[in-house]
């Protein structure tokens, strides 16, 4: 860890004005009910990342797109693709024009994610990309400032993408709500070819962070978001800094999503909502965290129930009393395969723990099944095995691992490329 002397945030906390009932009641009467604290947007990826989370615009000839846009004279084999900033402005609008209007009780009205009165067209909900060739070179243009006119941009040519670089990123403008109003925000963005897949490719290489002073301790807190696109859909935030020390990394498994709880030093707390433009965060106190059903640390873990590839039936309660690792693996790319990972962690733990093993590929699974006939296999894809999917399989890549202790409450949590590290503590 590395010491760190200033941190330019800007932080409010206070406690919403509840009724008198709902305020400080509970275990600590000192901890505020509510947190509100304000971000600071910060350029390139933090220290909360998603590896290779990148996004492939669908590009169409000039002709063929949806709306005009203007581009330059000297670029031949034009193609231009587009990609949306607030999805739920454009859910809306599609159940608007099914019929289906907001209704007084619709989240996105109640917590003002969605300007129901103003919605903004999908022309002016994207950012806009084009393609082509200049000579013999492959280019590209990114609408950086929004205006559907590539003409003021730059032209740049078409290069690797390099998902760990800060370096090279493109900064660019568009329309947001922010609970009030709409408002001109900005991202940056990384984009290229990839080596694994035709096209063009693009990240949004963006972070934000904000302070959190409880009694005489300090924290500092890091917000990204999961899908790398522009909006804040599935947001994350983690702890990234305690009292003047900052850490060096935070692992997946460490990330708290919406509804789930941020554990202080002070107390426990909900992670409970984010402002549309991502400049506020909402935490919420809890004072019953153990006695939470859930795949966080500490909390009970949900049942369920499931379908083995051997078409046994597979039940949480069948384990009573034993350790279950449930082990994800995915076919999603990655540097070192999750699939062969869980090779190495099989060779060392398979005859002291119970192992579920889920993925989406069936012929993965038999292989792997073939391998080990101790383990017990999962097709996450089969229609019966929803609600193991729905609490043990957060993302469709997912390579997280979740410990289930003979308590049956969720005893760690780690992505698999580090069970050699977390596995240990609990198995000598």
């Amino acid at each position: 860890m590395r010491k760190i002397t200033t941190v330019a945030i800007t932080v409010i906390s206070f406690c919403f004005n509840f009724p008198q009932q709902n305020r400080c009641s509970g275990q600590n009467n000192s901890l505020p009910d509510t947190l509100i604290l304000k971000t600071t947007q910060v350029k390139g990826q933090g220290l909360m990342r998603h590896g290779a989370s990148i996004n492939d615009p669908h590009f169409y000839p000039k002709d063929s797109f949806r709306y005009e846009v203007q581009v330059p004279e000297n670029i031949n084999n034009i193609e231009i693709a587009s990609e949306l900033i607030d999805y739920n402005i454009y859910g809306l609008r599609r159940s608007m024009q099914k019929g289906f209007h907001p209704g007084k009780n619709n989240p996105l009205v109640v917590g003002k994610k969605v300007d129901t009165s103003n919605l903004l067209s999908d022309r002016d909900n994207s950012v806009c990309f084009m393609k082509g060739m200049k000579g013999r070179d492959s280019i590209f243009i990114v609408d950086e400032n929004n205006n559907k006119d590539f003409r003021d941009d730059t032209v740049r040519q078409v290069q690797a993408i390099d998902f760990n670089s800060n370096g090279n990123l493109i900064k660019c403008y568009y329309t947001l709500f922010n609970g009030e109003k709409y408002i001109t925000k900005y991202n940056w963005i990384s984009m290229g070819s990839w080596i694994r897949e035709p096209g063009l490719w693009f990240m949004t290489k963006q972070h934000h962070t904000a302070a959190l002073k409880i009694g005489t301790t300090e924290y500092e807190l890091e917000l990204c978001i999961h899908d790398t696109r522009f909006g804040f859909r599935d947001p994350q935030i983690g702890i990234i800094g305690h009292d003047g020390n900052r850490r060096d990394t935070v692992i997946p498994g460490e990330y708290v999503k919406l509804n789930e709880y941020l554990m202080l030093d002070e107390g426990i707390y909900r992670f409970d909502d984010l402002t549309n433009d991502g400049s506020y965060i909402k935490l919420v106190r809890e004072d019953n965290y153990y006695a939470k059903t859930g795949t966080q640390i500490g909390v009970i873990a949900p049942e369920f129930t499931c379908q083995t590839t051997d078409g046994d039936t597979l039940s949480l309660s069948d384990y009573k009393g034993k350790w279950l690792l449930i082990v994800n693996i995915s076919g999603c790319w990655s540097k070192i395969m999750s699939a062969e990972v869980y090779k190495d962690l099989a060779a060392a733990y398979h005859s002291k723990i119970d192992i579920l093993v889920i993925d989406r590929s069936e012929s993965i699974l038999k292989g792997l099944q073939n391998l080990n006939q101790t383990d017990r296999f999962v097709n996450a894809d089969l229609k019966t095995n929803n609600d193991l999917m729905k609490a043990y399989r957060p993302d469709y890549c997912s390579r997280t691992c979740f410990l289930v202790g003979p308590d049956g409450r969720i005893a760690d949590k780690f992505e698999i490329f580090v069970w050699d590290k977390n596995l240990p503590n609990f198995f000598k």
